[in-house]
């Protein structure tokens, strides 16, 4: 029985010991993606995207923030004002930044920089300090406490601006972008170049990231720009670029890419092309598949037309009849996202033409009737010629041959395409 008791002590001990370090670890795990530099990375790309000077990490703002934070969690409350009329700008003035504009974001409940900025970049009124260029400085503070009964994050951000702040000149405005590759791009699995391009950074280098996994510091290749090879495995990657302006402006761009199997490419590839059976009657083309082909957009180019296709059997109706083989062009994302492009030829039905060239078969309105008329008009020439000349006169004969050869010139040459109706 002794033995069964310790048995379940030991057991509770361990799961409690496993529960504590759990949560401590996930604790880790979440402070480690929700730091006040991340916070401030995030608000200055949604800036410099908008062509707005981004702002500068300061100590005497992150201060009052950290105050402003520490009193909610104090006095129990959540708001811009507390309950014995406490502002935000009280704090500012107690950290000793001296400011002529300043504005306040608070959050909580996030557990990452991203969902905070995106969050406020939803809600108008955050989004205007978020955005206000008259601001020139930024204060980030994140404490962990409880709040009105929940154990939560929260996030106080203040931004300003002091008398001492000069209007920058557009040159020495900092700037990051990634040039390539572009968000959303998909790429065949190998080696990468990443392009990078940063103005007025301090110091002159920036750090790459790849799924937040820091990857290697680049300096500058030529002025202003960063170039790197990347080997990235098939999969969904985020890439990420750090750096710092003239007055410690955190800099931050980032792109997400889907990197796609070569091999696996080229095999997704041949399975849409040989699934997409193309037929040519006259001028209409009719597109099927005698499979269930899943994607979620195709189109095809016929002669710098694009035509979206929906779905199978489809059918086009070209403006003409086509005299030689057509070329197509399609595009489909497959379901998971991928882009193939692959082209293929549709062969003209020779004999088609030529009935369509001789029997009028694609002939219609005066062209029919003037045509129909010539071939009945010598037809009878010819038959009068015929019993003319068993008759004995030959005089009118050699003008009625020369006629009926006129009119056999004239199918040659829409037989060999010289002349088209």
């Amino acid at each position: 029985m002794k033995q069964v008791r310790y048995a379940l002590l030991t057991t509770i001990t361990f799961l409690v010991f496993f529960v504590v370090a759990f949560q401590q670890q996930l604790t880790n795990v979440v402070a480690s993606s929700l730091t006040p530099l991340q916070i401030a990375e995030y608000i200055n790309h949604e800036r410099l995207a908008k062509d707005i000077p981004p702002l500068a990490l300061n100590p005497q703002l992150s201060q009052a923030a950290y105050l402003k934070g520490k009193d909610m969690l104090d006095k129990n409350y959540w708001a811009h004002f507390g309950p014995h009329n406490e502002t935000p700008w009280q704090f500012i003035l107690k950290s000793g930044y001296d400011y002529v504009y300043a504005g306040e974001n608070l959050a909580k409940g996030f557990s990452s920089a991203y969902d905070i900025v995106s969050a406020w970049m939803a809600s108008p009124k955050h989004r205007e300090n978020v955005l206000e260029p008259e601001f020139k400085d930024i204060g980030v503070a994140v404490l962990r406490g409880n709040l009105r009964g929940e154990y939560v994050y929260l996030i106080v951000a203040l931004f300003g601006a002091t008398i001492a702040d000069r209007p920058l000149q557009r040159k020495a405005i900092p700037a990051l972008a990634i040039i390539f590759p572009e968000d959303g791009a998909i790429l065949k699995e190998g080696i990468v170049n990443i392009r990078a391009k940063g103005v007025n950074l301090n110091p002159k280098f920036v750090h790459l990231y790849v799924d937040k996994v820091f990857i290697k510091k680049l300096q500058p290749l030529k002025k202003e720009e960063f170039v790197s090879e990347l080997s990235l495995p098939s999969g969904t990657h985020t890439i990420a670029i750090r750096a710092t302006g003239q007055r410690h402006e955190p800099l931050l761009d980032f792109v997400k890419v889907a990197v796609a199997n070569a091999a696996k490419v080229e095999k997704q590839k041949d399975y849409y092309k040989s699934g997409i059976s193309v037929s040519l009657k006259d001028n209409l083309l009719k597109l099927d598949t005698p499979n269930v082909l899943s994607f979620k957009t195709l189109y095809m180019r016929v002669d710098n037309v694009i035509y979206k296709i929906a779905r199978f059997p489809y059918t086009v109706e070209l403006p003409y009849v086509p005299q030689k083989d057509l070329s197509l062009h399609f595009v489909v994302e497959t379901a998971s996202g991928t882009q193939l492009e692959f082209d293929k030829v549709v062969s003209v039905d020779r004999s088609s033409v030529l009935a369509g060239r001789i029997g009028f078969i694609n002939l219609s309105g005066p062209y029919k009737t003037v045509f129909v008329g010539l071939s009945a008009m010598f037809f009878l020439l010819s038959f009068v010629a015929l019993i003319i000349a068993l008759k004995g006169s030959h005089h009118l004969i050699w003008d009625v041959l020369a006629a009926d050869l006129l009119y056999i010139l004239v199918l040659v040459l829409l037989n060999v395409g010289f002349v088209t109706v």
